[in-house]
């Protein structure tokens, strides 16, 4: 289960950098927030920091975002991964 959430963020992160996004918009901010959510849930010694990790993403997301995009679908897939990461 780890594995898919990691693929799916991997993969997302190969999209948005082959694009090359300016500094400071939504995709860089994404690409932020997707590597420093890799490292905690790749790092997470409990459940609950999984959790966390994810509301954090989450609230990124729909904070951030254009809810009309696919970049938002893909990046709530990502969340959707990750609350059932920490359920498991």
């Amino acid at each position: 289960m780890m594995q898919d959430v990691i693929s799916a963020i991997d993969m997302l992160l190969i999209k948005l950098e082959r694009q090359g996004p300016g500094s400071d918009s939504v995709e860089w901010f994404l690409i932020n927030q997707l590597k420093d959510y890799k490292r905690l849930i790749q790092h997470a010694k409990s459940k609950q920091e999984i959790a966390d990790a994810t509301i954090g993403l989450s609230r990124f997301c729909t904070e951030s975002m254009n809810w009309d995009t696919e970049l938002y679908r893909e990046c709530t897939e990502i969340t959707r991964l990750g609350r059932r990461l920490a359920k498991a």
